[in-house]
């Protein structure tokens, strides 16, 4: 939550960016879809607007951007009072997974469909998709009407993202191309920072709802920027049905069912679906099916294919590409359940819960950063990969270690050594999926690079949620039986809300604040989130073990390589 939910969260931003740059690069060379035609000189934009109209859409653009960004991590800290208010713990990490899954799918998508009916149009669509998804979420009465509601937020979220660097593309040259991409980038980095801090004060101080209805009044300033200030010429090429007919419409739906379809039983498995169930056994049947679709339309059908096949010949492509999925799953565990652990083991407020997740997300930020720009100097990015593996497997495996006594400089060193881990190696798998490719694959590489790191990234916390699910009850005995309590409320209310509804824990009308009854509960949970962390280790070493066969030469002078925004 993050991550990515939380949101993001930083994979799914930095992913964004830098595909939709390499899209532009690459197109400006061969004039497909979602580029700039080839009569566009280098030294003259698509589209000249008036500095003050271009200020004034680039800072809608910007709010935008920074709108999706923030939408990813401010969520964080409001899952626990999420679940608590649904009853739906176990549930939870759909949250994240939903959004993802839309935004993922359908940022080709958006590409083909501004060629046909044009940027504008296309971009308002997105942020209009957005603002209904994200006012949905606001008034959710359910958390299946939630789940469904961020579905619909990633869908118009894609949009923003991709269309944006597409129109400062048709805006700009190509000099001042990369000085506007790292202002645009630069809000991600901001983003990720105030998102917990402010998703905490709205969570204490008005309640939940405003993580998401604080979408709607800064999209509505984007979509008067745009309306009034934005002028672009079409982009149209070839007829309406032509232009449609070359949209992988089979292949994002395959897509996406069949993810659904493997999330489900595995989240479900062992808690809300026995293994041997005629569901889980059903949907992994259907989940086989739909995938198999998915290679027949990918392989043989699809004009222009979401996974092109012929990337996946290329041995240090793959081998990018499955680091960059372990890499994804244990970026969204840490994000997803640090905040929970915080909130529940030691009874923080949501806004108390964004302070301590800092550490982690500014380590993310600065060595995305640092990385980068060492990698551009020295020319090296190949080491990164195995240092951030050990970094995030011995941060991971730190935080385990951690208990409700852990103190604070503890705390802090040990989710900075994690996010310093991950954020170097998300930035490095994006550098090697460029490098392993020739330029005429470099944009299809990258976006292939973002399709696979989210669904490693879904896959990992749908993981996590079964062990989480199936551990908590087996867990609160346990520690019941240790601390010879009797699991019993004060106002003799049901008590199985102790296993849906962490927020009980710390309810003194329930549980007497420091009762052993208390000290057994946390003790359960404490017990089960903290083997959760020992997956971010597992993935760490995998990602070890698979970035060895990446290509590790050094990325030559004047190789025009783009760098993820942190």
């Amino acid at each position: 939550m993050s991550a990515s939910a939380s949101s993001e969260a930083l994979v799914t931003e930095d992913s964004f960016l830098t595909a939709t740059t390499a899209a532009i690069e690459s197109k400006e060379q061969d004039a497909s879809p979602l580029g700039i035609s080839d009569d566009v000189k280098e030294d003259q934009p698509a589209v000249v607007l008036s500095n003050f109209q271009f200020f004034l859409v680039f800072v809608g653009l910007a709010l935008a951007v920074f709108v999706v960004s923030l939408d990813m991590t401010i969520i964080s800290v409001a899952l626990q009072v999420i679940a608590s208010e649904f009853d739906s713990l176990n549930q939870i990490n759909w949250v994240g997974t939903a959004y993802f899954l839309t935004s993922t799918a359908f940022i080709p998508v958006y590409g083909q469909l501004s060629d046909v009916f044009g940027r504008k149009s296309v971009f308002l669509l997105a942020i209009t998709i957005f603002e209904i998804g994200s006012l949905l979420c606001g008034v959710s009465t359910s958390m299946n009407m939630l789940i469904a509601s961020r579905g619909i937020a990633g869908l118009g979220g894609s949009g923003i993202f991709s269309l944006t660097m597409i129109i400062i593309g048709d805006l700009t040259t190509a000099r001042d191309r990369g000085k506007y991409l790292g202002l645009i980038g630069s809000t991600y980095g901001l983003a990720s920072i105030i998102g917990p801090l402010m998703g905490g004060a709205f969570v204490d101080n008005i309640g939940w709802r405003w993580v998401f209805y604080i979408n709607l009044p800064l999209g509505a300033v984007t979509i008067l920027a745009v309306v009034v200030f934005l002028r672009l010429g079409t982009t149209k090429q070839g007829s309406l049905l032509e232009s449609l007919k070359k949209i992988d419409w089979l292949g994002a739906f395959l897509l996406v069912t069949f993810v659904i379809a493997l999330l489900i039983p595995i989240q479900g498995g062992g808690s809300l679906y026995a293994w041997d169930s005629a569901t889980v056994i059903s949907l992994f049947v259907v989940g086989v099916v739909l995938f198999a679709a998915f290679v027949y339309v990918e392989g043989w059908v699809a004009t222009n294919p979401l996974l092109p096949f012929v990337l996946l010949k290329n041995r240090y492509a793959s081998a990018t590409f499955i680091t960059s999925a372990f890499v994804g799953a244990a970026f969204f565990i840490l994000v997803f359940y640090v905040p929970l652990w915080f909130q529940i083991v030691l009874g923080s407020s949501a806004t108390d819960a964004g302070v301590h997740t800092l550490p982690l997300m500014m380590g993310m930020v600065v060595s995305s950063i640092g990385s980068g720009a060492a990698a551009s100097i020295t020319g090296y990015f190949y080491p990164y990969l195995p240092v951030g593996a050990v970094m995030t497997a011995l941060g991971s495996g730190l935080i385990v270690s951690m208990d409700e006594n852990a103190a604070v400089w503890k705390q802090v060193i040990y989710l900075l050594i994690c996010g310093l881990g991950v954020g170097m190696s998300f930035q490095m798998c994006m550098v090697s999926s460029q490098v392993s490719v020739g330029p005429e694959l470099l944009a299809v590489s990258v976006s292939t690079n973002n399709f696979i790191q989210t669904m490693g990234l879904a896959v990992g916390v749908a993981i996590c949620s079964a062990l989480f699910n199936h551990n908590l009850p087996i867990n609160i005995n346990d520690a019941l039986a240790s601390y010879n309590a009797t699991l019993k409320f004060l106002d003799g209310s049901d008590t199985a809300a102790v296993f849906s509804n962490p927020a009980v824990l710390h309810n003194t009308l329930l549980i007497a604040d420091g009762s052993v009854l208390q000290q057994a509960l946390v003790h359960g949970y404490l017990q089960t989130l903290s083997k959760l962390f020992w997956l971010p280790v597992g993935f760490a070493g995998a990602w070890l073990i698979t970035s060895s066969f990446v290509k590790k030469e050094r990325i030559q002078d004047g190789q025009k390589i783009e760098m993820g925004a942190a």
